[in-house]
């Protein structure tokens, strides 16, 4: 007798297409993709003058208003969605990724509750839409403080090789270095980000207390 590829019983097939429709719409669209940038409203670009000089003000006053920004409450809907609106519009929308990001540290279960992105995938979004060296830092300090040292470590670098001076980005690179006890390379870091004039003395007060900073 001729045999027969054997296929999954009917019964199987049926029980993963409902286990699939079962899950949470975000979840779906997070484990897929992050969604195509075509919006009714853009996308608009944060770094371009004439964008952000005459496209951005009707988002700011909507969307992205102090209170949205520092996650105290929506302006037109709840903040996240606020802050969708905002990152569908300007992709690329620095303050907008940080305020985003910093929602979902402070409610990881934001993204299976409520029909948003997952905060890398705003980044990937915003990277997709144009790569630059703040985006590579922004999502390296949210990468960092997710405690997913070695892709921070990425995005850093990668920014590096881009061509940024950036004192924060040297300065915020300089941490993660510290964290991973990279002293000689962070220490490196540290004195470029000072002798470019940044400000905050926490890294080199790390790397004096294990003694990977010369006196001053």
């Amino acid at each position: 007798m001729d045999s027969f590829p054997q296929h999954p019983p009917i019964r199987y097939l049926v029980l993963v297409l409902i286990l699939l429709l079962s899950l949470p719409a975000a979840a779906q669209r997070n484990n897929i993709d992050c969604g195509e940038l075509q919006n009714a409203y853009g996308p608009w670009d944060y770094t371009n003058p004439e964008h952000y000089q005459h496209k951005l003000p009707i988002v700011t006053a909507n969307h992205f208003t102090p209170e949205v920004a520092n996650l105290i409450r929506g302006q037109s809907a709840p903040i996240e969605k606020d802050l969708d609106y905002t990152l569908r519009a300007f992709p690329n929308h620095y303050r907008a990724l940080n305020a985003m990001a910093r929602l979902q540290r402070r409610n990881p279960e934001l993204v299976d509750s409520s029909d948003i992105y997952s905060a890398p995938c705003y980044f990937k979004r915003a990277l997709q839409f144009k790569d630059d060296p703040t985006l590579r830092m922004l999502y390296a300090m949210h990468l960092q403080l997710m405690g997913q040292l070695t892709d921070a470590r990425t995005q850093y670098e990668t920014a590096l090789k881009m061509g940024s001076e950036s004192v924060e980005l040297r300065y915020n690179y300089g941490l993660l270095l510290t964290e991973l006890k990279e002293y000689p390379l962070a220490q490196e870091q540290a004195q470029k980000a000072y002798a470019g004039g940044y400000p905050l003395p926490g890294l080199k007060e790390k790397l004096r207390a294990v003694n990977h900073w010369p006196g001053d």
